[in-house]
């Protein structure tokens, strides 16, 4: 006859008792592994969003980096051709000062410049 008493207090029994209380951490801890790394990516992306939003808007143009090997004349004289070529883009035009690409056959650059765009 089968005694059940005696099977549990037998090597086999405990030995299954032990496999299933670590089959069943095992099992616990990988649901914890995996909501605490769903839970850490939503985190990170909400983040990532807020981050973005924050820095986009209001930067101005003083906004540069600088280092000690920073040569501010040459940053002085690159912002005032930069000036001028807006300057010149807006009293005659956009096509006033194209690049060398644009002139070759197929280019579409002074092509776009020409449209007129609409709000609708």
């Amino acid at each position: 006859m089968f005694d059940l008493w005696e099977f549990l207090s037998s090597d086999l029994a405990l030995g299954i008792y032990v496999l299933f209380l670590i089959a069943s951490i095992i099992i616990l801890v990988v649901v914890v592994i995996y909501s605490d790394h769903k839970r850490f990516e939503l985190a990170r992306k909400q983040r990532t969003k807020k981050i973005i939003a924050d820095f986009t808007e209001g930067v101005g143009e003083g906004c540069e980096g600088y280092n000690l090997f920073t040569n501010f004349a040459a940053i002085e004289k690159e912002k005032k051709a930069e000036k001028a070529v807006l300057s010149l883009k807006d009293r005659f035009g956009k096509n006033c000062i194209i690049r060398a690409v644009d002139l070759e056959e197929g280019a579409t650059a002074m092509q776009r410049n020409n449209k007129k765009y609409s709000l609708n």
